[in-house]
């Protein structure tokens, strides 16, 4: 008796554990970043005016309600560039050289699980990717501002009120580049499976493969435009256990799953509006429609497009 159940303890450790192990592997991308209401900011020292834009990332959103600010970048006046949740869509912000402010809400999030996302903004169109398949498109004369002078990761680029519109979940491999990127090339060829590659246009690139404990995230890109963890570990953190100041004698394997990636919805046609949609979640079981806003800023009032 006690032969086989030593016989089946040894077939576990042998055949089962490392078969359980390899479907929960440590994710090839390395570490990541947790956000529970902290914030990462960075400071740009020169202003890089793009003829295009790219964002991409990984994010997996604790929940996708309301209105989740990813990545807000500003200027000395102005909101540049803002991704954010919005009801479970991902959507984009951003005012154009041409005093027009585009809003567009496209795609389904979920949560609890990894999300890759991407906005591509070129001269003559704008872009929504989810999981490297494209989830909305529209043609627009894009005249883009220049990038930014601060950048923040989980919240407003304003500071203003860390608890409102906070992203709260992990984060990784956040590239953001003065070129369009063939994403959905990119992610057919599994790039995002592996630290993504800076170039001559990569403007930052994030890993966030840094350990707990650490309080800046290092950029990859030959700009360095490295960030700064805002708030305290609770609030902000690598993901990891906290780094002890004694000595330890033996190390327990960190058990992360591989990132679950579900199909991408198709979605209606979009519904041009001329009001800021609404901030609540939709109702559940239902998609949302692709939503876009354009407006003129001028003391006339609004003309919608």
């Amino acid at each position: 008796m006690k032969k086989i159940i030593f016989l089946s303890f040894l077939i576990f450790f042998v055949l089962v554990l490392p078969a359980f192990q390899q479907i929960n592997a440590t994710n090839p991308i390395g570490n990541f970043l947790e956000l529970k209401g902290g914030y990462l900011k960075s400071q740009l020292s020169s202003s890089n005016n793009p003829n295009a834009f790219s964002f991409e990332s990984w994010i997996k959103p604790d929940q996708t309600s309301g209105i989740q600010k990813i990545i807000s970048i500003g200027g000395t006046d102005s909101l540049h560039y803002e991704i954010s949740i919005n009801g479970a869509s991902l959507s984009v912000r951003y005012n154009s050289d041409n005093n027009t402010q585009v809003l567009i809400t496209a795609g389904n999030l979920q949560a609890n699980i990894w999300n890759h996302i991407a906005v591509k903004l070129a001269p003559d169109y704008t872009e929504l990717l989810i999981n490297g398949s494209r989830v909305f498109r529209i043609v627009i004369n894009n005249l883009l501002l220049t990038v930014g002078n601060t950048i923040v990761v989980g919240n407003s680029y304003l500071e203003n009120n860390p608890n409102i519109n906070a992203f709260k979940g992990s984060i990784d491999e956040i590239r953001i580049s003065n070129k369009i990127r063939d994403v959905s090339q990119l992610w057919n060829q599994g790039a995002y499976q592996s630290p993504l590659i800076s170039d001559a246009y990569t403007v930052l690139l994030w890993h966030l493969d840094e350990n707990r404990g650490e309080l800046k995230a290092f950029d990859s890109s030959a700009n360095k435009y490295d960030a700064t963890l805002v708030g305290n570990d609770s609030l902000i953190h690598f993901f990891g256990i906290l780094p002890t100041p004694t000595p330890v004698i033996f190390s327990l394997p960190q058990l992360r799953f591989n990132r679950i990636i579900l199909p991408t919805l198709a979605l209606p046609r979009p519904i041009i509006t001329s009001f800021i949609p609404p901030q609540s979640a939709p109702s559940p079981g239902i998609n949302p429609s692709p939503m876009i806003t354009l407006s003129v800023r001028s003391s006339r009032p609004l003309i919608s497009r």
